[in-house]
């Protein structure tokens, strides 16, 4: 039902990728917006509908569940490319469930994740509502849509299946939804869209091909409590952060030779495990290093002189909110090209896979962390992420589109 005012509070329905680096970012804009006085809905896995609430949203499961994703420990290029492939079939099963979602209770505006393109575009054509993008990394090329991402690397036959699958996917899904006459390159390509991608400008690489129709917001990072934050023990060192993150955690020989490097130096140790091991499986810690299934790493590294991390995009923007150096230990190609972008920066520095020991990262550490050039250009990115806008910048955009077509709908 169309609104009285420009002003009056707008219904956004959210939809997510369910993982941490998809969902983190957007907590603060869900809250944000609900600050505002709209209603917000989000389509997500169960498992963070607490964080949903907790941000003033209202979490709507997926049904059918989306299947969790597998460590990503160690893909090549064409292992990346079939999990592309396995999560774009994946996410297209719930289509249905999130067409009738929309069509029970029909939202103003649709706000969805890049990985969930295929739903979103389905739901927006056929009831004639707004969206906006949601891109958690940098934008690969423009004009960004998802069908102009590379899927793999090589222009082979195991490419080609990967692209008709794609492509029989999309025409099943249009027959399906009553589109028949859609087109899959129609139906990707989306030009007048808007998108908020979740980096500054100033880490995208090619920036300048991006016009107002791209927002870089930057890192979207939820309030911190202010009790029971993680603070450093009296009299420790320099705090050096250790995390694998989510998807690339089940390497427990690094968190293990890292435990043995870093023993007997002048350097306080937090490391977060992700839920993939229990700091039991660490065995006997020494003094000054402390271990955790999970902890909040903007409370850390507010103290942090180092991270080490496998290059998500989220870890990334966490520490360069902070002007902490980063020790890249990527494990799959999109980190992979995150490390490469750190270090082209002079924002840290990545060690390939085949070269990551425990002595290897304490002298990247060490090296970063000592460097006073890299400090001043951490420092310059803290500012400009500053600039960029964050939570409120990415809600000015999704209340903006949502209010121009109430108003035309008027």
């Amino acid at each position: 039902m169309p609104r009285d005012t420009e002003q009056a509070g707008r219904d956004v329905l959210f939809l997510l990728y369910p993982t941490p680096g998809h969902v983190t970012p957007n907590l603060a804009v869900v809250a944000e917006l609900a600050g505002r006085g709209h209603r917000v809905r989000v389509v997500v896995a169960e498992r963070f509908a607490p964080a949903v609430v907790a941000a003033g949203g209202d979490p709507l499961p997926f049904d059918p569940p989306l299947a969790e994703l597998p460590s990503l420990a160690g893909l090549t290029e064409d292992d990346w490319a079939e999990a592309s492939k396995d999560v774009f079939l994946d996410v297209i099963k719930a289509s249905r469930a999130i067409a009738d979602l929309v069509a029970a209770d029909r939202p103003d505006l649709l706000a969805f994740d890049s990985a969930l393109w295929a739903p979103a575009r389905l739901v927006t054509a056929r009831a004639g509502i707004p969206a906006v993008q949601l891109v958690p990394t940098t934008i690969d090329r423009e004009p960004f849509t998802p069908g102009s991402v590379r899927i793999g690397e090589r222009d082979d036959a195991a490419e080609a299946q990967r692209l008709a699958s794609f492509g029989a996917a999309l025409v099943s899904l249009f027959a399906a939804h009553g589109l028949p006459g859609a087109t899959t390159d129609a139906f990707a390509a989306h030009p007048d869209e808007r998108v908020v991608a979740y980096v500054p400008r100033g880490f995208q690489p090619d920036a300048d091909r991006f016009d107002d129709r791209y927002t870089f917001a930057g890192p979207c990072l939820p309030a911190q409590p202010g009790d029971g934050a993680w603070q450093p023990p009296a009299g420790a060192g320099r705090v050096l952060l250790l995390s694998l993150g989510t998807t690339s955690n089940d390497r427990l020989g690094l968190f293990t030779d890292c435990v043995r490097a870093f023993t007997d130096s002048d350097w306080h140790v937090v490391i977060t495990l992700g839920g993939r091991f229990t700091p039991d499986d660490l065995g006997p810690l020494p003094p000054n290093v402390e271990a955790h299934s999970w902890v909040r790493h903007p409370q850390v590294l507010a103290h942090a002189a180092a991270f080490v991390c496998q290059a998500g995009m989220g870890s990334v923007m966490e520490a360069l909110a902070h002007a902490v150096p980063v020790v890249a230990v990527p494990s799959h190609p999109e980190a992979i090209a995150n490390g490469a972008r750190l270090a082209e920066l002079g924002l840290g520095t990545t060690l390939p896979a085949a070269e990551v020991t425990g002595a290897a990262v304490r002298r990247a550490v060490e090296a970063v962390a000592d460097d006073p050039a890299a400090a001043r250009r951490l420092g310059a990115m803290r500012e400009h992420i500053h600039r960029s806008g964050g939570a409120p910048a990415a809600a000015d955009v999704i209340e903006r589109v949502a209010n121009e077509r109430v108003l035309e709908d008027r």
